[in-house]
């Protein structure tokens, strides 16, 4: 019997049909011919389905360029060997990201973050938004992250429904853990509806979401916040990706960016007292929401 060649176990019909065909050539009906079938599939199937779960991680950023990577022209640049934006000596004066170029589902993310700057001057914040979109205004849509004093732990809804979610899981052992304004390591594991983090090995947040309207894809993108002096730098930025899940929503499931955020995307109280008053006044923002 010739040996059984698979160009390709990803695909487990393809596989199954190649054995049942080969066994049935050279093996006659009867116990012998099931016996070594069976021993012989139940060998391949657990490789295949190690391969499609244990998938290797691979680089996002390769310490030069900014190649795979997408951002208003100008503001990131490679400095040190990490992906950089900002200064120690001027204001930063409006948020700005940088995005991959494709997108995500299911995944394991690690990278490494520093976030440092003169908090006297104004917001010294960082993120990294994941399952989210891109705006035409050069915004993004979607979970953040965060990375700052008084954010480690947080997980903000940029540009939707402006939540912020869940509390850190023990937020004294994790300030005590991590270096505010120094280099940070994070773990994001994005499974399902469930979103994961750790920062510097230690639990950080733990969200499960529960609207079925919420996409659980989208672009991964690292923010520097408008404010102070501040420079904000990512390294070592690697991705795991997992099988994806069956029927989860999607951006393009959900009709588009817009259509998706229309679904959930609530008027902000500062909308709603304009649109009530009749003389001129100005709201202030929801309790513990960042600027857009």
């Amino acid at each position: 019997m010739k040996p059984i060649i698979f160009s390709s176990i990803s695909r487990p019909g393809i596989v199954l049909a190649s054995l049942r065909k080969t066994f049935a050539s050279h093996f006659k009906e009867g116990a012998g011919r099931r016996f070594f079938g069976g021993l012989l599939i139940g060998m391949v199937l657990p490789a295949i389905g190690f391969s499609q779960s244990s998938a290797e991680p691979v680089p996002l950023f390769d310490g030069k360029t900014l190649d795979g990577w997408q951002s208003s022209e100008g503001v990131w640049r490679v400095e040190e060997g990490a992906i950089t934006a900002g200064s120690h000596d001027r204001k930063f004066p409006k948020n700005e990201f940088i995005c991959t170029s494709k997108s995500y589902a299911n995944f394991e993310l690690t990278l490494k973050i520093k976030c440092s700057g003169d908090l006297e001057t104004g917001q010294v914040n960082s993120g990294i938004q994941i399952r989210s979109a891109r705006l035409p205004n050069g915004g993004v849509a979607g979970y953040q992250v965060d990375c700052g004093k008084g954010w480690f732990g947080k997980i903000y809804d940029e540009h939707r429904r402006r939540l912020i979610y869940p509390e850190p899981i023990d937020e004294a052992a994790l300030l005590m853990g991590v270096d505010t304004f120094g280099w940070n390591e994070y773990r994001i594991l994005a499974d399902g509806p469930r979103i994961q983090v750790w920062i510097n090995d230690i639990p950080a947040s733990d969200y499960t979401e529960e609207n079925p309207e919420i996409p659980l894809n989208g672009i991964i993108a690292p923010q520097i916040h408008k404010g102070g002096h501040v420079m904000v730098q990512f390294k070592d930025v690697m991705i795991r990706e997992l099988p994806p899940t069956p029927g989860a929503p999607t951006w393009e499931s959900l009709g588009g960016t817009e259509a998706a955020l229309n679904k959930v995307k609530k008027k902000s109280p500062q909308r709603k007292k304009k649109a009530k008053a009749k003389g001129p006044g100005k709201a202030g923002k929801p309790s513990g929401a960042k600027d857009a």
